[in-house]
């Protein structure tokens, strides 16, 4: 809601634009969703904007980093084939914990190597290269993300994910 004394601070203008999520580091910096320009994909780029000269410090491109697992993984140009829909920044494990929204997966990346530490998801929406990464899950009512959101890590330490559980009980429906 609009409040009469409200203003805008500072405004950055990030050549991809901004979508979905950002967060803000404990040294004030950004992290901001975004597309990088000059490719065929969208919402797979990640950068941090340093909040005081508004320069770009570090960035994570999803596509760059999955080609190192699998350089066939994605083989063709899929415009929206991860789309990351929401970040959260780990300082327990200095990891960024992705939503990656079309592959129905929350994937963890190293804030300072860029590799992915592990990926919570079904198999089927990943290669065989990267079955090493992912996780199982365990008990009869558990239930993998699909369309997830707003992925963070709870006081308490646990994964909390907003599941939107499309197409989640397709199979029992058949």
């Amino acid at each position: 809601m609009y409040k009469e004394n409200s203003y805008v601070h500072k405004e950055f203008e990030i050549e991809g634009g901004y979508h979905h999520d950002g967060l803000e580091l404990e040294n004030g910096n950004l992290i901001i969703l975004t597309s990088k320009l000059g490719t065929d994909r969208v919402a797979d780029h990640i950068v941090e904007l340093d909040r005081k000269t508004g320069k770009i410090v570090k960035e994570w491109n999803l596509y760059d980093i999955v080609s190192k697992i699998d350089n066939n993984f994605i083989n063709e140009p899929i415009i929206t084939w991860g789309w990351i829909n929401s970040i959260y920044y780990d300082k327990t494990s200095n990891n960024l914990l992705l939503s990656v929204r079309n592959r129905n997966s929350v994937v963890a990346i190293g804030y300072s190597d860029s590799a992915i530490k592990w990926i919570l998801g079904e198999e089927k929406y990943w290669s065989p290269k990267f079955r090493n990464y992912l996780i199982k899950g365990k008990g009869k009512d558990f239930i993998y993300p699909a369309g997830q959101h707003s992925v963070k890590i709870t006081d308490d330490g646990k994964l909390s994910i907003f599941n939107n559980g499309y197409d989640a009980f397709e199979e029992d429906t058949k």
